[in-house]
C-alpha cells in the first residue's frame, strides 16, 4: 500500500501506468481493483492529517492561494492550492470560481 501511495502521490505516476510499474518492481501483478483499494487506503489513513492541514490553513493569519488548470480525463478542472510558510492544501475542482473557496473553507478565514 505504502509503495503504490508513494508513488501515485510523491511521484506522479499516471493511474494507469500504476499497475505497470508495481510489476516491473515487484513482480507482482497489481489489478485495477487492487489498485483502486489500496489508494483508497491510503487515503483513509492520511484523512486526518489532511483535514489537520485544511484547519491551519482557515485560521493562519497570512497565506497564498493558486489555482491551475489541469486536465481529469480529458476534461478540464482546477488545482486549488493554498498555503503557509508550514503548510500546503489541495483541492481539485472543476470550478475556478469562488464556489470552489466557499465550498473548502465555509467559515472563511481567520484574517478575513
Amino acid at each position: 500500500m505504502v509503495l503504490t501511495a508513494y508513488l501515485s502521490s510523491r511521484q506522479y505516476v499516471q493511474y494507469k501506468r500504476l499497475s505497470e510499474l508495481l510489476k516491473s518492481i515487484t513482480n507482482i501483478s497489481v489489478s485495477e481493483g487492487t489498485k483502486f483499494n489500496l489508494l483508497n487506503k491510503a487515503a483513509k489513513i492520511v484523512l486526518p492529517i489532511y483535514e489537520r492541514i485544511k484547519e491551519e490553513i482557515s485560521k493562519a493569519i497570512t497565506e497564498g492561494g493558486d489555482e491551475t488548470g489541469l486536465k481529469v480525463k480529458k476534461n478540464k478542472f482546477w488545482a486549488w492550492t493554498w498555503q503557509t510558510l508550514q503548510a500546503t492544501y489541495i483541492v481539485i475542482s472543476k470550478s475556478r470560481g469562488f464556489v470552489t473557496v466557499g465550498k473548502t473553507f465555509p467559515d472563511g478565514f481567520a484574517h478575513c
